[in-house]
């Protein structure tokens, strides 16, 4: 019996972790960001102060692990549009950069060019050949151009959407669990504590440890998640609303 109260007294006087106002700020910008820009978003000077601001989130805050996360994406997106510019620049200077000029060796091996035949005179009255015809270049199909011109446009605007709807239904899911955690903490032994009492010291016992529940705590933090779940919640809404004013398909929001 005094195992299990010590036990008790051990896991109830565990405080939980708050949220961080830094960390929601943080990640409000983020997607404000991200929303106009897309990818090219992680090159944006803006970026590096969102960096900066999920670097102060506290180490002992309920949303260290979170803000670890997003740096880590942050990180990793910036290598690969850093990367896909580059790419893209490499590609338009090889193709107009003008040819190289031929090397001395490579113009001693050139053959020499072919002497014009001069065709023999023709009579004075006689008129000159007709010109054999000649097929004129097909111009590109360009119903063929408009075609992956569209595929790719589709493809693009698919990413984009899929992951505007990613990002707002990963917020609200991390702001639910964090409020899970916060109710689980205002239970001792499966029963609710609702006011500020010392709990798992049993009468005449002076040698007893006491943890005094502060109800006031918990409530303020419960209550800042859960304007933070409203909020996330409304702009899933909102998102909803633009993507159907768009005649965005239902399979790109999830």
């Amino acid at each position: 019996m005094a195992t299990a109260l010590l036990a008790l007294v051990a896991a109830a006087c565990n405080k939980p972790a708050q949220p961080s106002d830094v960390f929601t700020d943080a990640h409000a910008r983020f997607i404000k960001l991200y929303a106009r820009h897309g990818d090219e978003a992680f090159l944006d000077p803006e970026m590096v102060e969102i960096e900066s601001q999920l670097r102060l989130v506290p180490s002992d805050s309920m949303d260290a692990a979170s803000a670890q996360e997003l740096l880590e994406r942050i990180r990793k997106g910036r290598a690969q549009e850093t990367a896909k510019r580059k790419e893209i620049e490499q590609t338009v200077a090889r193709a107009t950069a003008p040819p190289p000029a031929p090397s001395e060796r490579e113009a001693e091996r050139a053959p020499f060019p072919r002497q014009l035949e001069i065709p023999p005179a023709r009579a004075r009255n006689e008129p000159p050949a007709p010109a054999p015809p000649q097929e004129e270049p097909k111009p590109p199909d360009p119903q063929v151009r408009f075609t992956n011109d569209a595929a790719e446009e589709a493809r693009q605007e698919e990413a984009y959407w899929r992951g505007r709807f990613r990002e707002a239904q990963s917020r609200i899911a991390q702001i639910q669990a964090r409020i899970n955690e916060v109710q689980r903490g205002r239970e001792i032994n499966g029963m609710p504590v609702t006011a500020s009492q010392s709990i798992g010291c049993p009468p005449g016992s002076p040698t007893c440890t006491r943890y005094e529940y502060n109800e006031g705590t918990q409530r303020s933090g419960l209550e800042q998640l859960t304007k933070m779940l409203s909020q996330a919640e409304s702009a899933l809404a909102d998102l909803e609303r633009e993507a159907s004013s768009r005649s965005v398909p239902r399979e790109w929001r999830r």
